[in-house]
């Protein structure tokens, strides 16, 4: 074992150890930080699977109690750096998440959703349980899921769209599938009455036919792919993937960017899907050199209304 990797674990023990100033049932955010960072350090150092995923349950259990605490909402855990952490415009929703590498090439992601309704309220806590494996490929753009059954993702983007009659806002992710293929992933959340959140909106509007509830993507482990929101142009930008041969068409393990570009452009509450944008000015209308080509994600070919 290296002499870092040991280090590691051994501070994190000792943190898990030691007493905390104050009383035992509700320490300080920031000391409860110090011992979530050092664990999110151990995990990302220690050389074994089983001993990330034993160390992942410890951290769970003790983030979620410090992300429980009413003043969590406001407190920054900028320290946890092995994590991604984003914060609605508004001001209304907080979202956590990282991934645990398996031996197999797989990976498993864990997330936590904060959300308060009104800027002056508490917050409610959501712990989030992948389980896009077992959802079939062909549900993935159609069925809204629920903190039980989330697409789970590292979300690095998140767009709050306003809207009089549904608000939503939007979640850029990218999910390492396993050692061939990668996904990234457009995810809408939305809250129920109950201030659940909902995952999955039908604003995606396809060549006028297809609304899906998110849009998914697949390509090759080896590719870089373009995802992001221009707020200017209220416009997703993003590679269009193509196979590296026609022979390879359909097997997403050899698909990347063919260096041109396609977006969802936004239009009141609909994201209406538009090919080959021209990038030096995403802001004027596409060319449609290609009209009939393939979108670059998971839809159904040859659909009927």
């Amino acid at each position: 074992m290296r002499t870092s990797t040991i280090a590691h674990t051994v501070l994190a023990m000792l943190l898990l150890a030691m007493p905390l100033k104050g009383t035992a049932q509700q320490p300080s955010l920031p000391e409860q930080e110090l011992r979530l960072r050092t664990l999110l350090d151990s995990m990302a150092h220690h050389p074994s699977y089983s001993g990330r995923d034993s160390l992942n349950a410890t951290f769970l259990r003790l983030f979620e109690q410090a992300i429980r605490q009413p003043s969590a909402f406001e407190h920054p855990f900028d320290s946890l750096t092995h994590m991604g952490r984003l914060r609605s415009d508004d001001g209304r929703v907080r979202l956590f998440t990282w991934n645990i590498p398996q031996a197999d090439g797989s990976q498993r992601f864990f997330g936590f959703v904060l959300h308060r309704p009104s800027k002056r309220g508490p917050h409610t806590t959501t712990a989030l349980h992948d389980r896009a494996d077992s959802i079939a490929r062909e549900l993935q753009t159609k069925a809204q899921l629920t903190a039980s059954s989330w697409f789970g993702a590292l979300y690095y983007q998140i767009v709050t769209v306003p809207h009089k009659s549904r608000p939503h806002y939007l979640l850029l992710g990218y999910r390492p599938s396993g050692l061939f293929v990668a996904r990234k992933v457009v995810d809408p959340l939305t809250f129920s009455a109950s201030g659940a959140p909902v995952f999955g909106l039908p604003v995606f509007e396809v060549d006028g036919k297809q609304q899906l509830q998110r849009i998914v993507f697949e390509f090759s482990a080896r590719a870089s792919m373009l995802l992001r929101y221009e707020p200017k142009q209220h416009l997703l930008v993003f590679d269009h993937l193509s196979p590296s041969a026609p022979r390879l068409a359909g097997n997403p393990q050899f698909y990347g960017p063919d260096f041109s570009y396609d977006g969802f452009r936004l239009d009141k509450a609909t994201w209406r899907y538009v090919r080959d944008l021209d990038m030096r000015n995403p802001a004027s209308p596409h060319r449609g050199a290609r009209p009939s080509s393939d979108p670059p994600f998971v839809y159904e070919r040859n659909y009927k209304r």
